[in-house]
């Protein structure tokens, strides 16, 4: 189990032994939950990425990494996660009324927006 706290609220992750023969629902619904975490791994490579601190445009979207390489080394001086920051890791806006953070380095909307797709 990864006990990191971002991945508790943004991971899907599972460890169960059974087999196509004897437990066919069972097989049925981890072949849909493993297609539904095929497509949100395609959807975070389709997303540009911004810094949250300097908005630099990224080569990659990851919110485990949403400084660039100029703000992270910075940033690490201190590993505070909770220091607030100023744009939004996916759409790079500063007009949102999200509270930003390395912990939280999406506004509201596009959360919400990642979330549905």
């Amino acid at each position: 189990m990864n006990l990191h706290e971002y991945s508790q609220t943004h991971n899907w992750e599972m460890g169960i032994l059974f087999s196509k023969q004897k437990d066919d629902e069972v097989y049925t619904d981890v072949i849909k939950e493993l297609k539904h975490l095929v497509t949100q791994a395609k959807r975070y490579t389709e997303v540009r990425a911004y810094c949250i601190r300097c908005r630099e445009l990224m080569d990659k979207f990851d919110p485990r990494k949403p400084l660039c390489n100029k703000c992270y080394p910075i940033w690490a001086k201190f590993k505070n996660k909770q220091y607030e920051e100023k744009f939004c890791h996916s759409c790079g806006s500063d007009t949102t009324k999200s509270r930003l953070s390395f912990k939280n380095p999406l506004c509201k909307n596009c959360a919400d927006s990642l979330q549905r797709k």
